[in-house]
């Protein structure tokens, strides 16, 4: 096999820019990135024997990407799934269904390389990652943004590109939170914790991250309401002190 071309479906903007960035890093890979199941499906009908993997996020806007199972057996195309989390069962279920491979975000380099070799047999080559640098201890922060620079190669605008869409959109998604719950629609809560998580995974922001699960995995929201709406309240806090690191981290690097 020569070049290879995947097909990502990912609908958060931040992980799609993530796996941008990894691609624009490797050799002899092209790709197509869409939003949804619907756009796949018609990438995949209309270029049948062009794209040689498919990767998904597990939720979607129009369903889940284990929806496009069948359909990349259909048409011979390994897939690989990617999420936020293990769902055993649902993974269970899934490699038994044909499923070759789940990752979790945010997506490692290094361990995509391997299952594109193990699933389609092209080796693809890396540039080389920065040293790693001791850094000194520190008092607590919200953010770690070590994961970020090596994936782009300590690229400061692109850093700056990603920070920027967080400052722009976390505040928002936490709105929408607290009105969800005030409307008590569990579903649309749950979702939108989902897609935090993505935006908080770019930034290291584990404790966030935690919370944000906490949320998304919440089994009985209307017996577990008063609680829900205490987790929100401390996401909100701790958005509030990682806001101030990544404005004061633009300012330290120029860049807002």
């Amino acid at each position: 096999m020569g070049n290879l071309h995947i097909l990502y479906v990912e609908d958060d903007i931040v992980d799609q820019k993530c796996f941008t960035r990894i691609m624009k890093r490797l050799t002899k890979v092209k790709y197509t990135t869409t939003t949804c199941i619907a756009k796949a499906k018609e990438l995949i009908e209309k270029t049948p024997n062009f794209f040689n993997l498919l990767i998904s996020d597990r939720v979607l806007e129009d369903g889940t990407g284990l929806d496009l199972l069948p359909f990349a057996q259909q048409y011979n195309i390994p897939m690989i799934l990617v999420s936020g989390s293990t769902h055993p069962k649902t993974l269970r279920d899934a490699f038994e269904g044909g499923l070759k491979a789940h990752m979790l975000k945010p997506i490692q380099i290094n361990a995509l390389i391997q299952l594109i070799y193990t699933h389609t047999g092209v080796q693809l080559q890396i540039q080389s990652l920065p040293k790693k640098t001791k850094v000194p201890k520190k008092s607590r922060s919200f953010v770690n943004l070590t994961p970020l620079k090596q994936l782009s190669n300590n690229d400061q605008a692109f850093i700056a590109e990603i920070i920027q869409l967080y400052l722009q959109q976390s505040p928002s998604f936490i709105r929408n939170m607290q009105q969800y719950v005030q409307q008590q629609n569990w579903t649309q809560l749950q979702k939108t914790a989902h897609r935090f998580k993505s935006s908080l995974q770019a930034i290291g922001a584990t404790d966030m991250k935690v919370l944000a699960t906490n949320i998304e995995m919440c089994t009985n929201c209307a017996a577990n309401k008063c609680k829900l709406e205490k987790t929100i309240h401390q996401l909100n806090v701790f958005n509030n002190i990682a806001l101030r690191e990544l404005k004061r981290y633009l300012q330290q690097h120029n860049t807002l």
